[in-house]
């Protein structure tokens, strides 16, 4: 399945986030490789008092995985918007893993929401919270505890929040990419 340049900045374009932007990056990073599939993903960020934007994308060629992270910010005295765009170039034989978790209504239903997860070994991420015994009234220190991811793509796509077809979406990129490193 070969899918135009035009197919994925058309789908760029109509998400309105940067268009011009990402799609330069992300034209910059194929290096003039023709595109397999792509994944598109946008979210909101909140943090305190703003919300903001978050888009992840992911493009399959016949030797790569393009990763692109783009986040919106409110900077200066004239609350003027910037944004930061991340890429990376992966070589389809350094993944070590595409992971899917699939999460169902019921026995026999589809997916009403897929995780992805893409590991290469180029990050981890920790998150740590603060350890809590049994007991609620409970003053003591427990410490922390944590767990550390080595997925260096985590991207979770729902029906609730993006719709049934941005699902079936994901799924299929998952297929594609899957299929793509196990010839690797």
């Amino acid at each position: 399945m070969n899918i135009s340049s035009e197919d994925l900045k058309a789908k760029i374009e109509a998400g309105g986030y940067f268009p011009t932007l990402m799609w330069g990056v992300i034209e910059d990073a194929l290096a003039g490789e023709e595109i397999k599939a792509f994944l598109i993903h946008q979210e909101p960020t909140l943090t305190a008092g703003e919300v903001g934007s978050h888009v992840s994308a992911m493009v399959l060629t016949p030797t790569r995985l393009v990763t692109l992270h783009i986040d919106d910010a409110v900077e200066g005295p004239d609350d003027e918007v910037t944004a930061a765009v991340t890429t990376d170039a992966v070589a389809l034989r350094a993944i070590h893993s595409v992971a899917a978790t699939h999460v169902v209504r019921g026995a026999g239903m589809g997916p009403r929401a897929v995780t992805l997860a893409v590991q290469w070994g180029g990050a981890s991420h920790f998150e740590l919270e603060p350890a809590q015994c049994g007991d609620p009234a409970c003053p003591a220190d427990h410490g922390y505890t944590g767990s550390m991811t080595t997925a260096d793509m985590l991207l979770r796509v729902s029906e609730e929040g993006d719709g049934h077809a941005h699902v079936a979406e994901a799924l299929e990129f998952m297929r594609h990419l899957s299929k793509a490193t196990s010839l690797a």
